[in-house]
C-alpha cells in the first residue's frame, strides 16, 4: 500500500483531477448504446431540426468524452512521472550514500530501468485501470437498470456463463500442457546429451539404436502437441457455444417482452445489449489488473527495502566545496583506534601525522593494512577511537572523508575527458586549479594542457596505462585540496619504471602521505616514518 499512499498523499490535486476525468470518460461505456437508443426513436414524422440537434449533441458528447480521455492520459502520465522521480530519487539517494557500500551497478541499472518499468506498467498503470473500470461498470450498470431492470439482470446473469468454460476445461488443459512440456524437456535433454556424446555411440556402434530413441522422443512430443491442440479446440468450441447461449437466450427473452408489452421496444433491447459488454468486460479487466499488481510484490518489496535504508553519508558535506587553507599549520592524529576484522583478529593503533610526513606501513599479506587505511578514510568504521585534526594547537574531531584522499592500486576512471575525471564533473571548476593539479600530478609528461578537455579516457580508463591512471587519481586529490593522501598498494600493478615514477610523485607532494605497500625500499630516506603492522594487530614504529 506504500505506493498507493505515495500516489494519493503526495499528488492529491492530480489525483482529484484524474478522478473527475475518469468519471467523465466512464460514460464512454454507454455512449454508443445511448446514440442507438435515441436514434431508434426517429420516424417519418421526426423533424430535421431534431435530427440536427441529435447530431450536434452526439458529436459534443463524443468530443467531451474522448477529450477527457486525452486529459486523463496526460494527468496520469504526470502522476506516474512524479512518483517515478520521487521513488527513483530515494533509491539513488539510499544506494549512493550507503556508507560506502554500493550495490552492483548492473543491479542498480536493472532496478531503475527494468524493475521500475514493471512497477509502472503492472502496478501504477493497473491501479488507474481498476479505478477506470470500476466507474465504467457503475455507469453502464446503472444505465442498463434504468432502461429495463429485468432484461438488464438477465443479460448480466447470462454474461457470466462464459466464465464457466475455463473452470471446466482448465484442469484438462493444464494436464495436457504439462505432459507436452515434460515430453518437450525430455527431448531437449536427450538431443543435447546424445549429440554431445555421439563419439561414444559411434565407438560402440549403437548409432541406430540411439537414433530410434531420439525419433521416438520426437513422436512423443508431436503426439503431446496434437492432444493439447485438440483439447484447446474443444475448449474453444464449448466457449463459443456457451457464449452463444449467453447472447441468444437473454436476447430472446427481450423479444418476448417486446411482443408482450408496448413499453419495451427493440431499440431498448439493442441499447441494453450494447451496454452489457461494458459491465462484464470491466469486471474481467479488474481481476486481471489485480493479478498484474500482485505480480509486482517482489519488486515492490525490493524497492521498499532500499527506500527504508537510512544512509548516514547523505548528511556529510561535499568536501570539495570546503577546501582546506594552504596557509594553516595542521597535523593529524588517529587516537586509540580499534576495530575488529574477525572473531579472532583485531587491529589497534595510534598514528601521528605531521604536515611533511611521508609514512610507510608494511606487513604480511592479508594482515589488514588496507583495512587500516580505510578506517582513516572513513570507508570502514572503527569500533572505537577518533580522527583528530590539530589546527593552531586546537584538537578538532573530524570526519575523515573531509580531509583524506584515498588512492588504490586500480582507481576508477570515468568515460569522460581528463578535466571531468580530475574535477569529478564539477562544471564550476576553476581552470587555474585544474591546470595546477594536472601539472603537479605530472600528467604533463603524457598530455598537453589543451588535452584536458579534448581527450576522452574511455570506459574505465581504457585509454590509459597503469601509471597514468594513478596520476589522474593523484590529480583528483590535489584538485580537491585534500590534506592527507592515503596510497594503498599504488605500485602493485605497475612495472618498475612506472612504479618508480609514481612513488617519486608521491614524495614530491606537499601533503603528507601514508603508503601501504608490499614492494618498497625500507632504506629509502625519503620516508619520514615507517611502521610494521604485526600479526597480533599492533602497529609498531620502526623509524
Amino acid at each position: 500500500m506504500y505506493f498507493i499512499k505515495e500516489l494519493i498523499e503526495k499528488h492529491k490535486f492530480l489525483m482529484i483531477c484524474s478522478l473527475c476525468l475518469i468519471i467523465i470518460y466512464s460514460f464512454n461505456g454507454v455512449l454508443i448504446s445511448s446514440l442507438v437508443y435515441y436514434a431508434g426513436k426517429f420516424n417519418a414524422h421526426t423533424s430535421l431540426k431534431s435530427v440536427l440537434i441529435y447530431l450536434v449533441l452526439a458529436l459534443a458528447a463524443w468530443g467531451v468524452i474522448y477529450f477527457a480521455q486525452f486529459l486523463l492520459s496526460v494527468v496520469q502520465s504526470k502522476v506516474i512521472k512524479e512518483v517515478n522521480i520521487s521513488l527513483k530519487g530515494e533509491v539513488i539517494t539510499n544506494t549512493w550514500f550507503a556508507n560506502g557500500k554500493h550495490e552492483n551497478s548492473a543491479d542498480i541499472i536493472s532496478l531503475l530501468m527494468n524493475d521500475f518499468k514493471l512497477l509502472e506498467t503492472n502496478y501504477l498503470t493497473e491501479f488507474f485501470e481498476i479505478i477506470e473500470n470500476l466507474f465504467l461498470l457503475i455507469v453502464s450498470l446503472a444505465y442498463m437498470l434504468i432502461l429495463n431492470r429485468l432484461v438488464a439482470l438477465v443479460f448480466i446473469a447470462f454474461s457470466f456463463l462464459p466464465l464457466v468454460t475455463p473452470i471446466l476445461f482448465s484442469k484438462r488443459l493444464n494436464l495436457a500442457a504439462s505432459n507436452w512440456t515434460k515430453k518437450n524437456d525430455a527431448l531437449i535433454t536427450k538431443v543435447k546429451d546424445f549429440y554431445q556424446g555421439y563419439s561414444t555411440f559411434r565407438t560402440y556402434g549403437v548409432q541406430k539404436r540411439i537414433y530410434s530413441i531420439l525419433y521416438g522422443r520426437v513422436v512423443d512430443v508431436e503426439d503431446g502437441q496434437y492432444h493439447l491442440s485438440v483439447r484447446q479446440s474443444g475448449a474453444q468450441l464449448a466457449g463459443s457455444l456457451v457464449a452463444g447461449i449467453g447472447f441468444i437466450v437473454p436476447f430472446s427473452i427481450g423479444c418476448l417482452l417486446i411482443i408482450s408489452t408496448n413499453s419495451f421496444t427493440f431499440t431498448t433491447l439493442l441499447a441494453i445489449f450494447l451496454a452489457n459488454d461494458r459491465v462484464i468486460s470491466p469486471v474481467m479487466s479488474m481481476v486481471s489488473s489485480f493479478n498484474q499488481m500482485e505480480s509486482t510484490a517482489t519488486i515492490r518489496k525490493k524497492i521498499l527495502q532500499i527506500i527504508n535504508k537510512k544512509p548516514s553519508l547523505y548528511e556529510r558535506n561535499d568536501s570539495s566545496s570546503e577546501p582546506q587553507s594552504d596557509n594553516e599549520e595542521s597535523k593529524f592524529e588517529a587516537r586509540n583506534m580499534y576495530f575488529r576484522i574477525s572473531e579472532s583478529k583485531s587491529i589497534s593503533f595510534d598514528l601521528k601525522v605531521n604536515n611533511t610526513d611521508k609514512i610507510l606501513i608494511f606487513g604480511e599479506s592479508g594482515i589488514g593494512k588496507s583495512t587500516l587505511l580505510k578506517t582513516l578514510n572513513g570507508d570502514v568504521n572503527a569500533d572505537s577511537g577518533n580522527y583528530i585534526e590539530i589546527k593552531n594547537n586546537d584538537a578538532i574531531v573530524r570526519n575523515p572523508t573531509e580531509d583524506v584522499a584515498y588512492i588504490n592500486q586500480n582507481p576508477y576512471i570515468y568515460k569522460a575527458n581528463i578535466a571531468d575525471n580530475i574535477s569529478l564533473f564539477n562544471s564550476e571548476a576553476q581552470l587555474d586549479k585544474l591546470k595546477s593539479a594536472f601539472t603537479e600530478a605530472r600528467l604533463t609528461t603524457d598530455y598537453e594542457l589543451s588535452d584536458m578537455f579534448q581527450i576522452n579516457l574511455g570506459e574505465n580508463g581504457s585509454m590509459l596505462s597503469g601509471g597514468q591512471r594513478q596520476k589522474v587519481e593523484v590529480a583528483r586529490a590535489l584538485f580537491a585540496n585534500k590534506s592527507l593522501i592515503l596510497a594503498d598498494e599504488v605500485t602493485a600493478n605497475l612495472d618498475s619504471e612506472n612504479a618508480k615514477e609514481i612513488r617519486n610523485l608521491l614524495f614530491r607532494l606537499s601533503q603528507p602521505v601514508i603508503e601501504v605497500a608490499h614492494h618498497y625500499d625500507i632504506n629509502d630516506k625519503r620516508y619520514t616514518k615507517i611502521y610494521n603492522l604485526q600479526n597480533n594487530g599492533t602497529l609498531v614504529q620502526i623509524k
